[in-house]
């Protein structure tokens, strides 16, 4: 058997190119064209097609174009022999493109990932490679081609953006299948391909946090916040009315701190040019509010000899590869305003588009959001819901009954730290609203009937520890060990998926075996509490009086330990003056 027994389940694979929309329909069976003329020489050829293309007289200009991707081989140094097999064009893209290897006399199915395609249409547009262009009637895309298997790649489509497809001529011998070597061929078979139509525009963000993105997280006052946004597929604008911006809003929270022109644009590797590409505005005295526009006014004028550019809209040239994307990074600082707990800090984007440049009214817009949370423990807010998370306590002896109770102790001195022996106090700088800068040394006193007030933290890992009591009472010194965990919503709904789902404080004395660890569990419905499932277990801290401490006996034990102190005194003092008396 020869090394190529299965060469249309290698071209059928083709044409199921997956990943960014690029995908086609199979060919039932018995819609193949047969064509006769086939006689295993590289004049051979036959007609391909797409169909399910627009008929909107709005697509008038809409080209097709067909780049080979696997070519057929034939004998001598001109390929004016036999048929021999198959080769593949883009060898050097990366990841590279390689024919299966054969096993027993049958070649494995051949595969092209979303990156092998994206790499095969950046360099086919990095080369300006024209292609072969088809011919487009009623619907279908047609051209007359060697055999092997093509790109077809739809171009200057006003109203809708289409995949790229692979579309196959192979030959076959006399009982239709793949034909293995030369003397077998009888025919070329070709089967038709329906494009798809890649949906409108669309927009995602995420927060980046140690590369890897996210919808929701947690941050502390002053954290440094990295956004991305992408937006793809690029569309195409020949009309007088193209529209493509960006609104992108943060909350009082956040602070932009990457300025105007230092935003990155980019598409794939390429950085776009600020100001020449795309503007950058910020709204009337609200920085956290600004518009990327990629309808620049002039950019027609300053590109008067490029017949591609048909008005302001800079991004034409990268309409054709729809697996292209838009993305855009900066940076964000978490400052003192930022809401705490359940209330998130959002931070909003806005893609506006149209769908037909051609004419006005046909804008739309689609919009995301992500989310970034911050903790307090009994933060300093009326009412807030980690009240009585931890309580700090004061013995009270009653005079008649000598029962000891427990009273809220105001005026003991906590440090927070960040190893479980207490040597490195937890510290926090950032600013206000006023724009000065805050900090936290990590040292907590107590008020309001003993509340400990610790706001602006991230999800992680706490020690708490007594340093100072106050008055008449003794330093508690056990350790306390804060845990704050926090779970996310996962939704197909972007708009709400990285939703804070619930949130655990959990208080763990590490020093006394026997108190067991108390955990407070806030759930979280679309940033309200859900009270019948949300539960404080308060873990209270506390404090011995001094004057309290234990003594054993009665009167009579504290009469002979004063009388034997006074023996011990006197005793000193005769055994000195035996001295004195003895060196006389």
């Amino acid at each position: 058997m020869n090394k190529i027994k299965k060469i249309v389940a290698m071209i059928l694979s083709l044409t199921m190119v997956l990943g960014m929309s690029t995908a086609v329909m199979a060919a039932k069976e018995g819609n193949n064209i047969i064509t006769t003329s086939a006689t295993g020489k590289k004049d051979d050829t036959a007609t391909i097609s797409v169909g399910g293309l627009s008929t909107d007289a709005k697509d008038a200009g809409m080209e097709a174009y067909a780049y080979p991707i696997i070519t057929a081989k034939y004998q001598g140094a001109n390929q004016e022999g036999a048929f021999t097999g198959y080769d593949v064009v883009y060898k050097d893209v990366n990841p590279a493109i390689t024919l299966p290897e054969v096993v027993e006399g049958e070649m494995g199915e051949l595969t092209i990932t979303e990156k092998q395609l994206t790499a095969i249409m950046d360099t086919i547009n990095a080369a300006n490679t024209p292609g072969q262009k088809m011919d487009i009637a009623n619907g279908t895309a047609t051209a007359e081609v060697a055999v092997g298997s093509y790109l077809v790649v739809i171009k200057n489509a006003e109203t809708k953006v289409y995949s790229p497809v692979v579309v196959s001529a192979y030959y076959v011998n006399k009982e239709g299948k793949n034909a293995v070597s030369s003397d077998q061929i009888t025919d070329i078979a070709t089967a038709q391909s329906w494009i798809k139509v890649t949906d409108t525009p669309k927009v995602d963000k995420f927060i980046v946090e140690n590369n890897e993105d996210k919808k929701g997280n947690t941050v502390k006052y002053g954290d440094t916040i990295d956004y991305k946004v992408e937006v793809g597929p690029i569309p195409y604008y020949g009309g007088t009315h193209p529209t493509l911006n960006l609104v992108d809003t943060m909350d009082a929270g956040l602070d932009r701190i990457t300025a105007l022109a230092d935003i990155t644009v980019s598409i794939g590797d390429k950085k776009l040019a600020y100001n020449t590409d795309y503007t950058i505005t910020e709204e009337a005295g609200n920085p956290r509010k600004i518009t990327i526009n990629f309808v620049v006014d002039g950019y027609q004028a300053a590109h008067a000899d490029d017949p591609n550019v048909l008005n302001n809209y800079t991004l034409n040239g990268y309409a054709s590869n729809p697996n292209n994307k838009i993305t855009v990074t900066y940076q964000a600082k978490v400052n003192g305003d930022a809401t705490v707990n359940q209330t998130a800090n959002k931070n909003d984007v806005v893609l506006n588009f149209t769908k037909d440049s051609k004419m006005t009214g046909r804008e739309d817009h689609d919009e995301d959001i992500v989310y970034s949370y911050v903790f307090d423990i009994d933060g300093g807010i009326e009412g807030s819901v980690t009240d009585r998370v931890i309580n700090k306590r004061g013995e009270t002896v009653d005079e008649t009954t000598g029962n000891t109770g427990g009273k809220g102790l105001d005026g003991a001195e906590f440090g927070l730290y960040t190893d479980a022996e207490c040597k490195t106090l937890y510290n926090n700088t950032w600013t206000d609203k006023d724009g000065k800068e805050q900090k936290f040394d990590g040292i907590v006193t107590t008020a309001n009937a003993g509340q400990m007030y610790i706001t602006g933290l991230d999800e992680g890992t706490y020690y708490l520890q007594e340093r100072k009591a106050p008055g008449s009472y003794s330093v508690n010194t056990n350790i306390y060990k804060i845990e704050i965990k926090a779970t996310y919503v996962t939704s197909t709904d972007k708009k709400v998926a990285g939703q804070l789902a619930s949130w655990t404080i959990k208080v763990n004395n590490m020093t006394v075996a026997t108190e067991q660890g108390k955990t407070s569990t806030f759930t979280v419905n679309q940033g309200t509490i859900v009270n019948d499932t949300t539960t404080v277990n308060g873990t209270d801290i506390q404090n011995t009086k001094l004057a309290s401490l234990p003594s054993t006996g009665g009167i009579g034990t504290t009469i002979f330990t004063i009388g034997g102190c006074a023996i011990m005194i006197i005793a000193a003092a005769l055994f000195f003056a035996s001295r004195r008396k003895y060196t006389k």
